[in-house]
């Protein structure tokens, strides 16, 4: 496959481990925050993890970086203990299922992926 993919049509379908292999699909993945990694540098697992998601697309060959907080803003993505997670999961899930069809483009400035009709303006 040509190394070269510069866009990619979204399916619209969430997964959460990188062994899915339908191009298009968009892989989240947990991120400790820094309470997060406080708690689990300390030994606290009974405090749980703060912590929030990022994304990748699926471009056939390869996971590629998609620029997740230009698309669902820190707030909707982000949790304060992991037995939140399976709430927050779902959310995303309805969030990205309405993104099938559209084109996520490589930004060579960023090097990653982006969906420029839905990003929000956060900085």
């Amino acid at each position: 496959m040509n190394s070269k993919i510069d866009s990619i049509v979204v399916s619209g379908q969430m997964v959460c481990d990188e062994f899915h292999t339908a191009v298009g699909a968009i892989r989240i993945y947990r991120r400790d925050d820094r309470a997060g990694k406080q708690a689990r540098w300390g030994g606290h697992t009974n405090w749980g993890y703060s912590g929030y998601y990022l994304a990748s697309i699926y471009d056939g060959e390869r996971w590629r970086k998609l620029q997740f907080n230009k698309l669902v803003s820190y707030e909707d993505r982000s949790y304060e203990r992991a037995m939140e997670c399976p709430r927050l999961e779902a959310y995303l899930g309805n969030v990205i299922a309405r993104w099938r069809g559209l084109v996520a483009r490589y930004d060579a400035t960023s090097k990653s992926f982006r969906i420029l009709p839905i990003e929000l303006n956060i900085d």
